[in-house]
């Protein structure tokens, strides 16, 4: 649950779905791995072999496919889990 000042908005964030939540994780590393390495989507998008259009659609809906994941995590030279925000992994 999301703790916010106005009660409206505290009832509107408990409505959001898990999926919901993963999708903006997503985007959110998307965001923030691109913003590290201060490229543009353009940039990052001919890197990988993708369009400015397609990396600024992951950022906004958090929807990517697994092939492009793998680009993307394999650009930034990270795991798979840490480009889309999964965190406290144990290792067995």
């Amino acid at each position: 649950m999301f703790l916010v000042n106005n009660r409206k908005k505290d009832v509107a964030m408990e409505k959001i779905t898990d999926e919901q939540r993963r999708k903006a994780s997503i985007a959110a590393g998307l965001r923030s791995h691109r913003a590290m390495k201060k490229e543009s989507q353009r940039e990052f998008a001919k890197k990988i072999g993708s369009t400015a259009s397609t990396v600024s659609a992951w950022e906004t809906s958090g929807g990517i496919s697994a092939a492009d994941a793998w680009a993307a995590a394999d650009h930034y030279g990270i795991s798979i889990d840490e480009l889309l925000g999964r965190k406290n992994l144990r290792i067995i």
